[in-house]
């Protein structure tokens, strides 16, 4: 928004310095057609001294052209006529001549008529050309304060585009570290689903044989010729034995343990020693 500001600030110095030079020229053009009006009026300022000899002349030829009338003068006689053919040509030349600078009068009087006029535009041109110049002085100071304010930009931009990078490189070297950290996790990972998978092979193995165990005490408290002495007891024991393993199966995530459990105690023949039992009553025997 700086940037855009101090380049229409700048058009417009332009602008203003154009128009106030195209002002100033044609100032200048009607300063010289004043100049010219003043000329033409100071030579007819000196046209009219003629003119005022040249009447004071024919006045004098006129008044001695009168007196030798008077004084009986023969006018028929040559010199007499020749002095007074030469008045007749002054008065004819300062005729014409007084003519003639009466309208060079006219028309430099209408050219002073114009020339206040444009001694009016002139003033007018002036005010607007020091208003112009005024406002290109105060756009000139703001932009300098622009070309200041921009030149801090620069160097700010500079030392942000500076942090900038760094801290784009200690991101790269954060990611870098986190990604071997990763692989290091993922390494590790792999190692521990191995494990867990060979250790769920082992719980495996040691599910099935807390089954396979209680099976069989289950069977041998079935068969009664397997049983010697106090068979009676011994079918007691092998029957709480045998539901301590399937509890510790079931404790395991064997849900099959619950149901053979379930099967043991409503046995006809081997129920009744643990029909009231619970896992926690032979787990502490």
């Amino acid at each position: 928004m700086k940037k855009t500001f101090f380049g229409a600030s700048l058009a417009l110095s332009l602008l203003l310095a154009g128009c106030a030079n195209e002002q100033a020229a044609e100032i200048s053009q009607l300063n010289d057609r004043i100049r010219q009006d003043s000329i033409l009026l100071s030579e007819m300022g000196q046209e009219m001294t003629e003119i005022d000899e040249a009447i004071e002349q024919v006045l004098d030829y006129t008044a001695a052209q009168e007196g030798l009338e008077a004084g009986g003068i023969d006018l028929s006689d040559a010199s007499q006529a020749e002095r007074l053919g030469k008045i007749e040509d002054i008065i004819k030349a300062s005729t014409a001549k007084i003519e003639r600078l009466e309208a060079d009068l006219a028309k430099s009087q209408s050219s002073l008529l114009n020339n206040a006029g444009l001694r009016r535009s002139i003033a007018a041109q002036k005010k607007l050309l020091s208003e112009q110049q005024a406002e290109i002085n105060r756009l000139s100071g703001r932009v300098e304060e622009l070309e200041v304010e921009n030149s801090t930009l620069r160097e700010e931009n500079a030392t942000k585009t500076a942090k900038i990078e760094r801290q784009s490189n200690d991101l790269q070297a954060a990611q870098a570290s986190i990604q071997e950290a990763e692989n290091r996790l993922m390494q590790i990972q792999d190692q521990v689903n191995q494990a867990q998978r060979q250790n769920q092979a082992v719980n495996d193995q040691i599910n099935r044989e807390y089954m396979q165990i209680a099976a069989t005490l289950i069977e041998m408290a079935e068969d009664r010729k397997g049983l010697f002495g106090n068979g009676k007891k011994q079918r007691k024991e092998m029957c709480i034995k045998a539901m301590q393993y399937l509890c510790m199966a079931h404790q395991r995530g064997v849900y099959q343990a619950m149901t053979e459990i379930n099967i043991l105690q409503g046995h006809k023949k081997l129920g009744k020693y643990v029909k009231y039992e619970s896992c926690n009553s032979v787990m502490n025997k």
